[in-house]
């Protein structure tokens, strides 16, 4: 019985199937994404929805494509709005970055061994802070921490280095 009532169905293609999937879900799917990545919500939604189409095979008709191509959405917005930021803040340095000679470990091999001697975070701290000139805000943005943190690493690895190297080492 199943099976002639299957034949009695009107038969939809793949590519059908598709389209009326995406004149259902688009809409939808550009609101949803809006909310995380404003402006790039449209792109998302087009690259979601080629992505659910090379897939196709593997969400239609058995699989739940509303579901998958939501999730590829979500990801998709949730990394571009991390990846963006990691980008901004590289060319923020990248516009400030000045031609300087800097001298090798080896040129102070006494303090290139206290810090090398740091906790991992404050040795980080001191890298962005010191090293790459950042300020105390794009430390925070880059050590994933606040502010406050980023200044009590840095105070915590100088009295570390004052300690090891002594008040005069400069």
């Amino acid at each position: 019985m199943g099976e002639g009532n299957r034949e009695t169905l009107p038969r939809v293609s793949k590519d059908e199937a598709f389209e009326a999937f995406l004149n259902e879900r688009y809409g939808k799917v550009v609101s949803a994404v809006r909310l995380i990545a404003r402006e790039q919500a449209e792109d998302i939604a087009q690259e979601a929805f080629a992505r659910a189409y090379i897939h196709w095979d593997k969400l239609w008709p058995d699989g739940n494509p509303v579901g998958w191509v939501h999730r590829v959405a979500t990801n998709l917005a949730l990394s571009l709005k991390t990846r963006a930021g990691r980008e901004i803040r590289a060319l923020q340095r990248l516009g400030r970055r000045v031609e300087f000679a800097t001298p090798a470990p080896e040129a102070y091999p006494e303090l290139h061994e206290a810090v090398s001697s740091l906790p991992a975070r404050q040795r980080a701290a001191v890298a962005l802070y010191y090293v790459l000139d950042l300020s105390v805000e794009e430390c925070a943005v880059a050590l994933r921490c606040k502010e406050g943190t980023v200044k009590s690493l840095l105070f915590d690895a100088r009295a570390s280095l004052r300690t090891k190297l002594g008040e005069d080492y400069r």
